[in-house]
């Protein structure tokens, strides 16, 4: 279906006719700036066709530009609610992980690190130094939990 007008009119008030359903559109010539184009979209909110002036028109009315605008700012709340309750879930698995740690009597470099609050690298460079002795299995270092805290002592 072209949707491309079949007629513009030249003088003030003469009508201008779309093979667009039920669209036409009287056009009225200003002495200031005005827009000759007649460009046939697809409202973004309804689905329905109409006839935009401007190039940036997504929506066939006032109506459906705020019913939009609506939608948008509540599924902006949405996200906003299910990105706290995510950020919330992963303090929880957090917290879990630092009652895990606190149970332990081996702990890995992470883990270690995780328990005193520094980097993991800090950890490689004690046990590398000799403040920390650690076992290793294959690749992974294993550090007994009484030498992180004679480290205090």
């Amino acid at each position: 279906m072209d949707l491309l007008p079949k007629s513009a009119g030249k003088e003030i008030g003469e009508m201008m006719h779309h093979i667009a359903p039920r669209c036409t559109i009287t056009l009225y010539k200003a002495p200031f700036m005005s827009s000759n184009l007649f460009i046939p979209k697809t409202c973004k909110h309804c689905g329905k066709a109409f006839t935009a002036r401007t190039t940036v028109t997504n929506y066939c009315g006032d109506t459906c530009a705020k019913k939009a605008y609506k939608a948008r700012k509540r599924n902006e709340k949405i996200q906003t609610t299910l990105d706290n309750a995510v950020q919330q879930s992963k303090e929880i698995i957090n917290h879990y992980n630092s009652d895990a740690i606190n149970n332990k009597d081996f702990l890995s470099v992470t883990e270690a690190s995780q328990l005193i609050g520094v980097s993991r690298w800090t950890i490689q460079r004690m046990i590398q130094q000799g403040r920390l002795k650690a076992v290793t299995f294959g690749r992974k270092h294993i550090v007994a939990r009484w030498q992180i805290e004679n480290l205090f002592n």
